[in-house]
């Protein structure tokens, strides 16, 4: 049996970090190239004078001689104004973390205080390129795009554990969406900047609310992570779910959810609380049942890998919204 709890943990685990890996993959596929700069853009970029940048003779002459487009290999303030988004490109392909860049930054600021944010910006990448470029030329023969994709995979790979928990409500989340639009029961999505959307924003972090058929509406937030009010306002349901896979951690856990559906039930004495979990131990089940706070309890793992589970949970919630 704990051979099967610790296999059922470990697939839940690569399940999660495989899903907040595919989920961030989207920041490489919209990376900003310098390719898609348009002729009024392109001579906007001056280089008459690249040092004032930050950018080494050294390395302004390898790129010279190298015959690159210093757009590619070298940030301009000018660019950075009209397209602050390209910033990325630019830390990424230069293999900084955003940590790290932050840290650079901060020290280019002290160094000359009246640079505006688009030059000191220029000149921390510029600076740290230079001395790449200086110490291995083959920088800039380096495909950027494959640089891009490299760092924000060390930087994703240092951050997912921390996002464990963010990863399985966003996981229940995305089923929720699904199974209403398959359903076609929504009739409009409410974004994190308050306004009606006909259909689904591409990013699924932008929704924050749905609205049904029926007028009912599902809450996507934190405390309770999602919660279901009638067309009056009624708070029926909350639902609070927690991904994290440590078992030393699983009461803290529930007695964090503890508060959130205190605070439910002052709201409406007969709303419905759903507890989702990927490690319910004996003590949680005992708390559990000795609280009297949850109505119904789910196995998060089971509902991510078994059809038949995962559709039991979607029924009762389809119930709950009377539809």
């Amino acid at each position: 049996m704990d051979s099967d709890l610790t296999l059922a943990s470990i697939r839940l685990q690569y399940a999660f970090r495989s899903a907040f890996y595919l989920r961030r993959s989207s920041e490489i596929a919209r990376a900003w190239t310098p390719n898609r700069l348009s002729s009024e853009e392109q001579e906007q970029i001056n280089w008459d004078h690249p040092q004032s940048f930050g950018i080494s003779k050294v390395a302004w002459e390898y790129v010279y001689k190298a015959h690159c487009d210093p757009v590619v290999v070298f940030c301009h303030p000018r660019l950075l104004q009209l397209r602050p988004a390209c910033l990325d490109y630019y830390v990424r392909s230069a293999l900084l973390s955003k940590k790290g860049f932050a840290v650079l930054l901060r020290n280019t600021r002290a160094c000359d205080k009246k640079l505006d944010k688009w030059t000191a910006q220029a000149i921390t990448i510029n600076n740290h390129v230079s001395t790449l470029i200086e110490t291995y030329p083959g920088f800039l023969k380096s495909d950027k795009r494959l640089l891009c994709a490299m760092s924000f995979g060390a930087e994703v790979n240092g951050s997912w554990r921390n996002r464990i928990g963010h990863t399985g409500s966003t996981i229940v989340k995305e089923l929720i969406l699904n199974h209403f639009l398959d359903t076609g029961k929504i009739v409009s999505f409410v974004t994190s900047a308050k306004r009606k959307m006909p259909s689904r924003p591409r990013n699924p972090d932008n929704i924050r609310a749905i609205i049904l058929v029926n007028g009912y509406i599902i809450e996507f937030g934190s405390e309770p992570d999602v919660s279901v009010r009638s067309p009056e306002g009624t708070l029926e349901v909350a639902m609070e779910i927690k991904a994290g896979l440590d078992p030393a951690g699983a009461l803290e856990r529930y007695g964090a959810c503890k508060k959130s559906f205190d605070r439910a039930f002052k709201e409406n004495r007969a709303v419905h609380t759903i507890y989702l979990a990927s490690c319910m131990t004996p003590a949680v089940m005992h708390a559990i049942e000795s609280d009297r706070l949850v109505r119904a309890v789910y196995d998060l793992g089971a509902i991510i890998s078994d059809t038949d589970k995962r559709r039991e949970f979607l029924k009762e919630l389809t119930w709950t919204v009377h539809l």
